[in-house]
Parts: structure tokens; C-alpha cells; sequence
């Protein structure tokens, strides 16, 4: 097994800060500084080139090819994942992930402003880090051919594909 220990750091300056462009969102300086070390026993990675015609079968993740005897222990089994938008400031593509039932839905264009299967979408240069339970599939879209997603998953308890 191996520790890896994931930061989030935020930090900002009060909403009344000497210089307009660099003010932030409250009337307080932020500071907030996270981390905790996780144990992970194996680690995937890949870089994917996401277009709109991917949107019915754009699984990055399968959530049944992570299940196992004991079908997936909260908190214990499952990984944490990582995702970024690696398109360059300067473009708007947007990579959108949303969430389905495993194996028993197919997911439709997310791009509609309503759709019930997105979760969040990533502008450019944006970040995600969550836990994963490997309890619905996640998938992903875009709004622009050739966007690319760049990812990692590390494994909590077991290592194995469940990139589809």
C-alpha cells in the first residue's frame, strides 16, 4: 500500500482590497488549508480526448467493473479520483461529468441546461478531486470536439481496470 496526501489550499483577499481586480468574495482576507494523507494500493491515469458524439457511451469510469464479492464496503472500498479540463485558458470547451445507475442507463447529450445526468461541468484549466464508491458510472461530454480530459483514479483497496 502507499500514503499519497492530497491539499486543497483557497485563499483570496477581502472584498475591500486596495486593488479592484485582485478583491474577493467576502469582506475578510481567506485562508483555507486542507489535507489528510489516504492509502491507495494502485494508481491509473490517461489523458481523454472527448468529443460530442461520445455523449451516449463517454464512460470513463464503469462503477460495476470495480464491485467484488462484499459488492463495495462505503468508505472502505472505491477510489478517489481526479479530473482537469486541459484545454488552454484562452477557449471556452467545457467538460461536462455526470453520474448514471451502473450498466442500466445510457446517457443522452448533457449539454441541455437541465440535464438530470449531469453533475458539474469544468471549464477550461478547471479541477475536481472526489471519492468514488464504484456505485454508478461516471461519464463525460463536452461541447466541443476534441476536448481533453486529463484524469487519475487511485484505488483505496484494490487495484484493476474500470476504465470501460
Amino acid at each position: 500500500m502507499a500514503i499519497i496526501t492530497p491539499k486543497l489550499t483557497i485563499t483570496s483577499n477581502s472584498s475591500d482590497y486596495a486593488v479592484a481586480t485582485e478583491q474577493g468574495p467576502i469582506s475578510v482576507a481567506m485562508s483555507l488549508i486542507t489535507s489528510t494523507p489516504v492509502t491507495c494500493v494502485g494508481v491509473e491515469s490517461g489523458i481523454l480526448t472527448v468529443n460530442t458524439a461520445d455523449n451516449a457511451t463517454g464512460w470513463l469510469f464503469d462503477g460495476s467493473l470495480g464491485e467484488d464479492a462484499d459488492n463495495g464496503v462505503m468508505g472502505v472500498d472505491g477510489s478517489y479520483i481526479f479530473l482537469k479540463n486541459m484545454t488552454a485558458t484562452t477557449s471556452a470547451n467545457l467538460i461536462l461529468v455526470g453520474v448514471v445507475a451502473d450498466v442500466t442507463e445510457t446517457v443522452t447529450a448533457m449539454e441541455a441546461d437541465e440535464s438530470a445526468a449531469r453533475l458539474f461541468s469544468l471549464k477550461p484549466q478547471e479541477f475536481a478531486w472526489f471519492p468514488f464508491d464504484h456505485t454508478m458510472n461516471i461519464m463525460v461530454d463536452t461541447d466541443t470536439d476534441g476536448t481533453k480530459l486529463e484524469w487519475f483514479r487511485f484505488d483505496r483497496t484494490r487495484a484493476g481496470s474500470i476504465t470501460p
